[in-house]
């Protein structure tokens, strides 16, 4: 069980890390604090519909590939969503998704006439 246990801690510990690195991303809505190994969050832009925005960044995300992040909507509120769930997913995973996750806002806000 030691392995089995140590493994859930780690995707706790990435989930909660990764919760806490969005706060560094400006702009950026953070759901509740993980008590699981999940995470939602969505990029609120200066203007303009925060929904299409998401969408327009999820694919964007897609596009690129390095990390496989998914989506949600809640109360018809579009989320991003992190699951660290897989056994491959370590730290430099983690560390790939947020720079990836900057890459593409930045794509997107350019898309926009933002930047």
């Amino acid at each position: 069980l030691a392995p089995f246990r140590a493994c859930i801690a780690e995707k706790l510990w990435l989930a909660r890390h990764f919760w806490e690195e969005l706060a560094q991303i400006p702009h950026m809505e953070r759901g509740p604090y993980p008590d699981l190994s999940v995470v939602i969050y969505r990029y609120v832009p200066e203007h303009g519909d925060a929904n299409a925005f998401n969408e327009q960044l999820m694919r964007r995300i897609h596009e690129d590939g390095r990390v496989f992040l998914s989506s949600t909507k809640i109360n018809g509120t579009f989320y991003l969503r992190l699951a660290c769930l897989s056994f491959r997913t370590h730290l430099h995973t983690i560390e790939s998704a947020l720079a990836m996750i900057r890459e593409c806002i930045g794509q997107v806000r350019r898309d926009w006439g933002m930047d």
